[in-house]
């Protein structure tokens, strides 16, 4: 049973008692400033505004809270210390009794009859055992919604740890990240992560928002909103009511957020790459344990995108150096193949002998070669004179080549290297590709 189960219990139950008339509940706000009227039976709908709030120090309602002191009137008409609730018990006998939680006074409750001669003694033991019991039922309500929360927190935290922690890739990381934190935080409306490029915090993963706004929030301009304030002081950003605060973008108000928070996403001690916003369609949507939760939560998310912005800088290192090693590596096999070609072509000082060396050093050497042919020019023809891995149909079709056809008399015309990447297309080489050259 939770705290109002109790208290509306109690009040049902003490109203159903014939020399009971109003009773009321008054509870101590967070802020320990205000008592609010939480619970009542009986009070005149037009006579609820005049003590819905008292504030700290005034009235009998404060009397017992900073004294723990019970308070009996027998009249209300003949007693001038009641202070706003005077006029909600007028003419009434009154008794009102400390509620403690955890040993501490958090609130009174008023009991009070139309006799006029006030609550007999028996009357007043009973309310006092009443209160009692009361007590002890608010102080386990609320053992037990901490410890709920407390469980709840633990549960979020370790849920959101698993995913984020499920991936060293980057986007992988924020999204899973998004996800949680939107699933979790029950008055999480919208959740978001920008990261910083340049002038701009970039939105780089986010749920609760359409397509259309997504866009529209794409990019941050500098010192624009809460997102950029978080940045720039390096620490969590709560604002419970969007409508008061001047940091609070125009674009915000707009969407119709009404409370965010936003927690800078670090990169050691004295960096910052981003943040974490949460937002919420409800003012004052989080409280201080809730915030307390979000920046655990953050934390987590924080090591998160760090460790795989590591992972992505270190996949990008190696992808250099195997790039660089590929280099040197082809750059040491393709010396290798000159000089093994060279040294074969110098074997001989006969003209026939060192093209045969020639194109079968090529062939030997050079692995993606499977076809080498050496033409030499004589007159308008270009003669076959040493060559490798051709058929003799083949060969006997390109012996000669009468200028200007195929691609032996574009390189002798141009005086360049000719490279063609598909025969297919090439008009002058049809032969070649009959013979199942590419």
């Amino acid at each position: 049973m939770d705290v109002d189960d109790v208290c509306h219990t109690v009040l049902d139950q003490i109203t159903s008692l014939d020399y009971m008339d109003i009773s009321c509940i008054y509870m101590v706000d967070d802020t320990g400033k205000k008592a609010e009227l939480k619970y009542q039976r009986n009070i005149p709908a037009g006579q609820l505004k005049y003590a819905s709030d008292i504030e700290q120090h005034s009235g009998l309602t404060w009397r017992v809270i900073e004294s723990g002191d019970i308070v009996n009137i027998d009249s209300t008409d003949e007693d001038d210390s009641t202070g706003p609730e005077g006029k909600i018990f007028k003419g009434l006998s009154l008794l009102g009794l400390p509620i403690k939680i955890e040993d501490e006074i958090r609130g009174v409750i008023w009991y009070s009859n139309n006799h006029g001669d006030g609550f007999e003694d028996s009357e007043v033991n009973l309310l006092v055992a009443v209160t009692s019991q009361l007590s002890i039922a608010l102080t386990r309500a609320k053992v037990y919604k901490e410890l709920y929360k407390k469980n709840r927190y633990e549960s979020i935290v370790n849920s959101v740890s698993r995913l984020v922690h499920g991936s060293i890739n980057l986007d992988e990381v924020m999204q899973n990240a998004v996800e949680a934190l939107s699933v979790n935080v029950v008055k999480a409306n919208s959740v978001s992560i920008y990261l910083i490029e340049g002038e701009h915090a970039a939105l780089k993963a986010q749920r609760g928002h359409d397509e259309e706004i997504a866009k529209k929030i794409q990019h941050l301009p500098y010192r624009e909103g809460i997102t950029w304030k978080a940045i720039i002081e390096k620490s969590p950003i709560y604002c419970p009511d969007t409508e008061n605060d001047p940091a609070v973008s125009k674009t915000t108000r707009e969407l119709g957020i009404n409370s965010c928070v936003s927690m800078p996403i670090k990169l050691g001690e004295h960096l910052v790459a981003g943040t974490i916003n949460i937002n919420s369609l409800s003012k004052n949507a989080f409280d201080e344990g809730e915030l307390k939760l979000l920046q655990i939560v953050s934390s987590q998310i924080e090591n998160a995108i760090n460790n795989a912005k590591y992972a992505e800088a270190l996949r990008k290192s190696e992808e250099l150096l195997w790039q660089k090693i590929s280099q040197i590596s082809a750059k040491s096999r393709h010396e290798s193949i000159v000089r093994s070609i060279t040294d074969s072509v110098h074997k001989s000082i006969d003209l026939v002998e060192i093209l045969k060396n020639a194109a079968e050093s090529i062939k030997e050497n050079i692995d993606p070669v499977e076809h080498v042919a050496i033409h030499i020019i004589e007159g308008k023809e270009a003669v076959l004179k040493a060559h490798r891995g051709m058929d003799q149909e083949y060969i006997k079709r390109v012996s000669t080549i009468s200028c200007p056809k195929g691609t032996v008399w574009d390189a002798v015309n141009k005086g360049k290297t000719i490279y063609k990447t598909d025969i297919e297309e090439s008009e002058s080489d049809t032969e070649l590709f009959e013979f199942g050259i590419k």
